[in-house]
């Protein structure tokens, strides 16, 4: 297994990348999107071939309704299937499952 965590101001995503290629990505007090795909990338890289993406609290508010918007509707993020797991204490919590694991081209 392997185990990395990406730093952003006061948050991180934490990745996990399983013998068999399953990622797990616990983000953390991210509201930046180039910060998540950026994670998504390395952990790629690293072998990470379907996964799942914990958000916890969404805090921004554009993000939490965008999020909402698909998982109300089946609209993917990332070809990830976005399901709505309830409020926490800072916003609403969502997890995003990919049966194949996103390949992001950077720049």
């Amino acid at each position: 297994m392997q185990i990395f965590n990406v730093v952003h101001n006061d948050g991180a995503i934490q990745v996990r990348i399983e013998e068999d290629g399953f990622a797990t990505l616990d983000v953390h007090n991210i509201n930046d999107d180039e910060v998540v795909v950026r994670a998504i990338n390395q952990a790629y890289r690293r072998g990470a071939r379907r996964g799942t993406m914990f958000t916890r609290d969404v805090t921004d508010e554009q993000i939490g309704k965008m999020h909402m918007m698909r998982s109300v509707t089946g609209t993917t993020w990332l070809d990830g299937k976005v399901t709505y797991l309830g409020e926490g204490e800072l916003g609403p919590l969502f997890r995003i499952d990919w049966d194949e694991f996103p390949a992001i081209t950077e720049g």
